[in-house]
């Protein structure tokens, strides 16, 4: 089963003050490169960024390496539209993960768990990762619950697919709840270093 990427770098990130959360460095790097990295680390046929609030600057971060990247260009409009702009430009692939830029503790070994575990899941279209009560990231689709989502209309998004059809939906319950860590505000950033 080939499976695509769409990963999501073009929100404002408002809930983290004046500053690009994605542009933040972690560990010596921008957060986008560094989710990015991972995620090509993972094994992905197919990885799409989507960019649009400060695009140059994201794109930047990413400009050597071997991904694709298409931009919103109203991204105000909310995350719904960056998913189906990032699903659009997916290549021929059987599922794929939506992935947030600032999942800042997910590891390439977590994605291909979640990959391995979307291929052998036992029903459904959806995977939806949790742990110990907490919905975490990234969900898998499948090619048809992605068709379903692009034939929807504009303010139909993979939050929608999921409480629309929850018979669809197949929840993993997943070992670490790296699934569940992304920074949003200034006390989360605390302690993933600044190098």
């Amino acid at each position: 089963m080939r499976l695509g990427a769409v990963l999501l770098a073009a929100g404002f990130s408002r809930r983290m003050g004046a500053a690009n959360k994605l542009l933040l460095p972690v560990e010596g790097e921008p957060l986008v490169r560094r989710t990015a990295r991972r995620v090509l680390a993972a094994g992905f046929a197919d990885v799409v960024v989507v960019s649009g609030h400060q695009a140059e600057a994201i794109e930047a971060a990413l400009s050597d390496l071997p991904l694709r990247v298409v931009r919103n260009p109203r991204p105000e409009d909310g995350q719904m539209t960056s998913t189906r702009i990032g699903l659009d430009a997916l290549a021929a692939v059987e599922g794929v993960a939506i992935v947030l830029s600032d999942l800042v503790a997910l590891t390439a070994s977590d994605l291909r768990a979640l990959q391995a575990a979307f291929r052998i899941r036992p029903r459904g279209e959806a995977l939806v990762p949790f742990y110990r009560g907490r919905r975490g990231h990234p969900l898998f689709l499948t090619r048809r619950a992605v068709d379903i989502i692009l034939s929807r209309g504009g303010r139909f998004g993979c939050k929608h697919f999921v409480r629309d059809h929850p018979d669809l939906a197949y929840v993993f319950e997943a070992d670490s709840e790296r699934v569940c860590i992304d920074l949003d505000r200034p006390e989360d950033y605390e302690g993933w270093g600044r190098g």
